[in-house]
């Protein structure tokens, strides 16, 4: 299980006290329930201000208390009305148990799969964004030797490729040669040059040649063929007389362009009143 928690704008896995400390000073609200991700260097931020302002442990469990949000601190006093003067550990544990949403790994890992990179979003942002969701799933198996490895860069290659908005250069990218043995940076790196590559041409340009290509494909690829001629020497039989007869002949504005159904005769003598 990952056990997600938010402080505002600033998220904070839960280290310790002086780790959720430090929010007294940077933000001094904490929402219900987040995505988790590392803090290690708003950790050190906060360690150094507590330090700074001389905070001991008496006042701790009093500045933590006020790190809690007003709906947070109302079910805080809820559960536990001496909350605020309590020890560090036991106020901690309490805020940890309201404010954290249990979130199993298989759905961090399914949200990180499904990660694509918005139209205008630059690259290198997107990949921020992915490595930090990764860094909560959990990638990382024990070894035969029982040593610990960690494959997140594999799965984070993969989501970033799979994930880039321009089909072009994901195209381009999959037909790379040996792109599974990048590192990360590189990939970040092919894929920025192909993106400024892609914007150096003007979109004037771009509608323009896609014009010439669309007016190229719908050109036909050869002469047209003009259908044949009739025969005019064809004969048929008259359905009414069973004489032979021509389906076309010439007359003073020239030849039928509708083959004859029956013979003159047997034509005259149907349309003539009787």
């Amino acid at each position: 299980m990952a056990w997600p928690i938010r402080a505002g704008t600033n998220p904070l896995h839960p280290f310790g006290p002086w780790a959720c400390l430090a929010l007294r000073w940077i933000d001094r609200e904490w929402t219900s329930a987040c995505p988790s991700r590392t803090g290690t260097s708003l950790h050190a931020a906060g360690t150094s201000s507590v330090l700074a302002r001389g905070i001991g442990d008496a006042q701790a469990p009093f500045q933590l208390f006020q790190c809690a949000g007003p709906e947070l601190g109302d079910s805080l006093l809820k559960a536990n009305p001496d909350a605020a003067t309590g020890p560090v550990e036991t106020l901690l544990a309490a805020m940890r148990s309201l404010a954290v949403i249990p979130v199993t790994t298989c759905v961090l890992r399914t949200e990180l799969l499904q990660l694509r990179q918005d139209r205008d979003e630059p690259f290198r942002a997107f990949a921020a964004r992915v490595r930090g969701k990764a860094e909560t799933c959990a990638y990382n198996a024990v070894c035969g030797c029982r040593q610990s490895v960690d494959y997140s860069d594999h799965i984070i290659r993969d989501v970033l490729i799979n994930g880039i908005n321009d089909s072009d250069i994901r195209r381009d990218m999959l037909g790379t040669h040996d792109v599974l043995c990048k590192s990360v940076n590189n990939i970040i790196a092919l894929v920025e040059n192909r993106e400024m590559a892609r914007n150096a041409l003007p979109s004037s340009s771009l509608s323009a040649m896609s014009s010439f290509r669309r007016g190229q494909a719908m050109l036909p690829s050869g002469p047209a063929s003009s259908p044949a001629p009739p025969d005019r020497s064809a004969r048929a039989i008259c359905p009414d007389c069973k004489v032979s007869f021509c389906v076309f002949s010439e007359g003073s504005r020239g030849w039928n362009t509708k083959p004859h159904q029956m013979c003159a005769d047997c034509f005259w003598a149907r349309i003539s009143p009787r």
